[in-house]
């Protein structure tokens, strides 16, 4: 398991790279320019090597990088960057795209992606780079296909993936758009977990679905929207999520940054400093709104029909004793407007599964510190700060 876990980390390592243009416009400066590659992921805490870089004009291949990420070292295969210009913001590349790569480790452990790129990448100069997020953007970026295999079984596999960014325009906020077409995992690699038995009665052994994602930002005054993420398992249900939150601000992003630098600078030393200071950092920004969700598809049914199963029971008395638990769980919380609005939802969902949310929209924006103070003093009155809900089959 250890070993997966490493070709996994392995493969997200490998992917990452890609994201980093070369930062170059003329070939006679192509040693400042590697240079300037192997710092900016030194901020993110890799060390990266090449064996050669090949240069062509505008154009540049590393051939046979090595990355090196908490002491350990992955080779990863060449990386190609066409069309390398200035900009008075940075520098551009037109694309950038990886070989495709295989993997093989103990244990029958195999994994191969292929289709890695990105196109209209910009890293920017350190002047703007804070309008950009803070590190380098790209207008789109693409993997077609990563596959996981043991023992010449496919457990897991991920098609067509990518995700579109708009780059800031007169003071507009920056808007992405994402998408995983299809995903797979075979989950009978959990026959020897004890929730196995579930998972098989429930006809779950293997899932597919895909996953789409939207959201934005608004580096003028660090509005931060996650508009949507919907994770859809096929003939299961869609598990959704949204929030906004302020404060995201480009001097947050700043000062974040010089924190992850020092801890870079020095990974041996206690990070507990470097801890409180980003999380001090992070109070500065401010919560307006959250959503959870989960859009039936036959999953409640099924789950409602294995309980009765096994109880010996009917499907309608099941759900009946869960609506009867509901009031007594949410009691604890010591809000007794929101254990019967709680009460009367779930009760409603179960009748008839459509969708069920949990919503966070408090008047005004709550303060980060606000909420963690709260958090740690009275947790249940978070409900009504934060005026905290739960619908079903609006």
């Amino acid at each position: 398991m250890n070993n997966c876990r490493r070709h996994i980390r392995f493969l997200l390592l490998s992917a990452a790279v890609v994201a980093a243009p070369l930062s170059a416009a003329q070939a006679q400066d192509v040693n400042a320019a590697l240079e300037r590659f192997k710092a900016l992921w030194e901020e993110q805490g890799m060390a990266i090597e090449w064996e050669n870089a090949a240069i062509s004009g505008d154009d540049a291949v590393l051939e046979n990088v090595t990355v090196t990420s908490a002491g350990e070292d992955f080779e990863v295969s060449n990386i190609a960057f066409e069309d390398i210009s200035d900009d008075p913001e940075g520098y551009r590349v037109r694309s950038i795209t990886m070989d495709d790569f295989e993997v093989e480790g103990e244990d029958g452990f195999y994994a191969a992606v292929s289709g890695i790129g990105m196109n209209n990448v910009l890293m920017p100069n350190d002047d703007v780079r804070d309008n950009y997020g803070g590190f380098i953007f790209y207008e789109n970026a693409h993997v077609d296909e990563a596959r996981i295999s043991v023992d010449g079984v496919d457990v897991a596999s991920m098609t067509n993936s990518q995700i579109t960014i708009t780059p800031p325009v007169s003071g507009a906020p920056i808007s992405y758009t994402g998408s995983v077409e299809k995903f797979f995992v075979d989950l009978s690699l959990a026959k020897d977990n004890e929730q196995w038995p579930i998972i098989e009665a429930l006809g779950y052994q293997q899932i597919s679905g895909s996953i789409k994602s939207s959201g934005k930002w608004n580096p003028q005054d660090g509005d931060f929207e996650l508009t949507e993420t919907n994770i859809t398992i096929n003939d299961a249900g869609t598990l959704g999520m949204s929030f906004t939150l302020g404060g995201y601000t480009r001097e947050l992003i700043a000062s974040l940054r010089e924190i992850q630098q020092q801890m870079a600078d020095d990974p041996e030393a206690d990070s507990t400093a470097q801890g409180m200071a980003a999380l001090g950092l992070m109070q500065q920004m401010s919560f307006r709104s959250a959503e959870i969700s989960f859009t039936d598809d036959s999953l409640t049914s099924k789950v409602l029909e294995l309980v009765a199963q096994m109880q010996g029971m009917s499907k309608t008395d099941v759900a009946a004793i869960a609506k009867g638990a509901v009031p007594f769980a949410v009691s604890q919380l010591g809000d007794s407007d929101f254990t019967a609005s709680t009460t009367q939802a779930v009760s409603a969902f179960l009748d008839n599964p459509k969708v069920i949310r949990i919503t966070a929209k408090p008047a005004n924006d709550v303060p980060f510190a606000l909420i963690m103070a709260e958090g740690m003093s009275t947790p249940q009155g978070l409900i009504k700060t934060l005026n905290v809900k739960v619908t079903a089959n609006d």
